[in-house]
């Protein structure tokens, strides 16, 4: 179970109108879970998996990376078991910035300090949580 503490706004920039998502099959649970709460406050767009079977996060990485470099008005998400592969494999892709985020805190701290302000946040399964507040 996700919990969030937090409906920070400032996380979401002015011109994003949406977010494209995706996980490997380990963040697959977790990818549902944050893509229904988000789609409350916003456009999401889950590019897969679609069910729970071994994906590749690389190949994951690359579709949202493809969409949020096509759209300038999005954002990426990326949810893989430990954050960091899903992290460096997005990474390669010229103009984007993903940061490993555990919270809210570096969350916040990736897109005001480390230009993530426009690109992707990748969580670890371990550390993403969602609760209504």
């Amino acid at each position: 179970m996700f919990r969030c503490r937090t409906r920070d706004k400032s996380l979401r920039g002015d011109s994003m109108k949406r977010i494209y998502i995706s996980s490997d099959h380990a963040g697959y649970s977790y990818k549902e879970q944050l893509k229904d709460y988000l789609s409350n406050e916003i456009e999401v767009i889950d590019l897969g998996p679609f069910e729970e079977t071994r994906r590749n996060y690389p190949t994951q990485a690359k579709h949202v990376s493809e969409k949020v470099i096509e759209d300038k008005e999005s954002f990426g998400i990326l949810i893989c078991g430990s954050g960091v592969g899903i992290s460096i494999a997005a990474n390669k892709f010229k103009g984007i910035r993903a940061a490993l985020c555990h919270n809210i805190l570096t969350a916040r701290l990736s897109r005001e300090h480390n230009d993530a302000k426009r690109y992707f946040l990748t969580f670890s399964l371990a550390y993403v949580w969602i609760e209504v507040s």
